[in-house]
């Protein structure tokens, strides 16, 4: 039977790394720093639930560039529509010029 995780009141090390939140010793660095807080029992280090999701909402928010592949499409099709633009505007001109004659 698969263990739920979401309704735990404390979170070992090893099950914080399973669920990707950091190697040992990045956690163990965060511990040592301050930065997570940390209960001993017995000879268990355990992470309590309310003390990881604090830890969680402190960490910095990613900040992602678009694709760079989509700008460059984006910006051709943007030329493309512009040079489509000047087309009929450079026949109007050519008729113009050419009624003066």
């Amino acid at each position: 039977m698969a263990k739920n995780t979401d309704n735990q009141l404390a979170h070992s090390l090893q099950d914080l790394e399973k669920r990707g939140l950091g190697s040992r010793s990045f956690l163990y660095d965060e511990i040592g720093d301050g930065r997570l807080k940390a209960t001993k029992l017995g000879r268990r280090i355990k992470i309590l639930d309310a003390d990881l999701q604090s830890w969680l909402a402190s960490q910095p928010k990613a900040h992602c560039r678009p694709n760079a592949s989509k700008v460059r499409r984006a910006k051709y099709l943007e030329r493309q529509r512009q040079r489509r633009e000047r087309k009929p505007r450079s026949r109007e001109l050519a008729a113009d010029v050419s009624g003066h004659q």
